[in-house]
């Protein structure tokens, strides 16, 4: 029996996502359900730039055993005017003092078939976040294609 491939990665954008204060739902059978607005953002990476449309979310619920499960759905707009739909989902978890913050995705993409672009309907991704700055929010996103 042969040992079975390495996944390597390699990055394909990087984005500065700027949120608003988060809207709470309240507690639900499953957890505690909130929205947080994304107002907006810039993305660039070595194929691929522009900006992130405002009207975006995420939806998180917020697991009694500490774990967010995240749902966001926004639009990048490249910087030659194509759309891109993208739905990133994944975890967090927010640590103890001192530790930190671990987020991994898996955004989906919907390119036009017809653009530069069209490779991200073909491709698996995994996503990272961290935090920028607390007031106002800001969040790094990272995605790499799995290669």
């Amino acid at each position: 029996m042969t040992d079975p491939p390495t996944l390597q990665t390699e990055l394909v954008f990087e984005a500065r996502v700027t949120c608003d204060s988060p809207i709470v739902v309240g507690d639900s059978k499953l957890g505690k359900r909130q929205f947080i607005p994304i107002v907006g953002g810039e993305f660039s990476g070595p194929d691929i730039k522009g900006r992130v449309l405002p009207g975006g979310g995420d939806w998180q619920l917020l697991r009694a055993d500490g774990v967010t499960e995240i749902e966001a759905r926004y639009t990048l707009q490249t910087h030659d005017g194509h759309n891109i739909s993208v739905v990133n989902c994944g975890i967090a978890l927010y640590p103890p003092k001192f530790a930190r913050l671990y987020v991994r995705t898996t955004p989906q993409f919907e390119a036009p078939n017809d653009s530069a672009y069209a490779w991200l309907n073909r491709n698996v991704f995994v996503g990272t976040l961290d935090v920028v700055s607390n007031h106002p929010l800001v969040v790094r996103v990272g995605v790499f294609r799995v290669v």
